[in-house]
């Protein structure tokens, strides 16, 4: 008899094994819960802008993952080299460029330095949504949108999972039997069920709880989760104060990035230097100004601070940070010459900005790896997997992808 696979959470972790597990085995039924009615959201989202009516294109900002950079050579063989361009480049290759500027450093003085150090970065044209949605192509007629996972038991007679799930548009509840379990769920979520478990478990007889599956989510008891606050704008420069310098790149970088987390700037990311992201206005008559998109993400530290504040606050206290790394004397080698010089009108000027947006994660990624698969003794017999970059010691759309992967070849090899 065919197993009937259930897959907890629609995320970048859920979605890749469900097409993993597709291409494995065309015939699988399998099940994707999401509690969102759609597959915006999560950390690989992209905010659109229409440029003004005269130039009919939009701008693109990936303000949570902002570009897709291998870990290692190991990651990268394993899913850009094999996943997508052997396997599936009509697919995952479409719109998918590599970026050329490097990523340099930002240190905890505001200094900018050139790493050495090189790496593939890719970007897709319409942002990093692209992703999701290509992982979702496919497979959207098995996502059951809308259903909030509310306990997760074991029949007493058929030992078969059984589902207890909320529809979050009717507020009507439903259940339905399952063979095996693939957890993508965020932990907090994971949490929640196991307090619905201990409550529902002890209302009938028919229905346990899975000891491993306690043993699991018990041990993300006490987990920190980082904050994160990340800024995007787009600023309309007036050729006029760009003058001799109006042909030059604006950056010498696409990133810039301060890997010690001494800097209230965790990371800058030139919009522009994303193939497709920024229309480049500069050669066109037509327009009297030219683009500058930037995606500002801050420190945990920075984040914590102002989580509460008002958006207005949050955005004119990035925007003072950003003109002091423009006009340290040491960084305006990096910058087109135009833009320390003129940093204050720049950016000051509210009358420059024609997109300006802010975002913000109270439980942006975790601190700490917990690899929840260790407490599952028999996956094969239980039926229980978890996945997602829990397991892994950095949280990254990279890790979720790697762990969809491996999930499914590992659950199509056992039934």
């Amino acid at each position: 008899m065919e197993k009937k696979v259930a897959i907890l959470g629609a995320g970048i972790s859920g979605l890749s094994t469900a097409f993993q597990l597709r291409e494995l085995n065309p015939n699988i039924d399998f099940t994707i819960f999401e509690r969102n009615p759609d597959l915006e959201g999560g950390r690989a989202c992209t905010s659109v802008k229409q440029c003004d009516e005269k130039l009919n294109q939009s701008l693109f900002f990936d303000p949570g993952a902002s570009y897709i950079s291998f870990d290692n050579q190991e990651q990268q063989d394993l899913i850009y080299e094999k996943f997508f361009k052997k396997d599936h480049p009509d697919i995952f290759l479409k719109d998918l460029e590599e970026i050329k500027k490097p990523i340099f450093t930002l240190n905890k003085d505001g200094l900018i330095e050139k790493t050495e150090k090189k790496t593939l970065n890719l970007s897709y044209k319409k942002g990093i949504h692209q992703l999701t949605n290509k992982l979702g192509h496919n497979i959207l007629d098995k996502i059951r949108f809308n259903s909030e996972i509310l306990s997760l038991l074991k029949d007493q007679n058929s030992k078969r999972w059984v589902i207890h799930y909320r529809n979050v548009k009717d507020n009507i509840s439903h259940s339905e039997h399952f063979d095996v379990i693939i957890n993508a769920l965020h932990p907090l979520a994971l949490q929640s069920i196991l307090a619905n478990n201990i409550i529902e478990g002890n209302q009938t007889d028919k229905l346990i709880q899975e000891e491993n599956l306690n043993k699991a989510i018990t041990s993300l008891k006490g987990m920190n989760f980082k904050q994160a606050i990340s800024v995007c704008l787009d600023y309309q420069i007036p050729k006029s104060l760009l003058g001799d310098h109006l042909k030059e790149d604006l950056t010498e970088f696409f990133s810039i990035v301060n890997p010690d987390y001494t800097h209230d700037i965790l990371q800058i990311n030139v919009e522009n230097e994303k193939p497709g992201h920024i229309p480049d206005l500069r050669n066109d008559s037509q327009f009297d100004y030219i683009h500058l998109g930037l995606t500002i993400q801050m420190s945990q530290k920075w984040s914590d601070i102002y989580m509460n504040k008002p958006n207005e606050e949050i955005i004119n206290e990035v925007i003072l940070k950003l003109i002091k790394i423009f006009q340290n004397k040491d960084n305006k080698n990096f910058f087109n010459r135009a833009l320390p010089e003129n940093a204050e009108k720049i950016f000051k000027s509210k009358e420059n900005i024609w997109f300006s947006q802010v975002s913000k994660w109270e439980y942006a990624y975790h601190a700490q790896q917990v690899d929840l698969n260790k407490c599952v003794e028999n996956p094969k017999q239980e039926g229980l997997y978890f996945g997602g970059d829990i397991l892994y010691p950095k949280a990254s759309i990279l890790n979720a992808i790697e762990s969809g992967i491996n999930i499914a070849k590992q659950v199509n090899q056992v039934y």
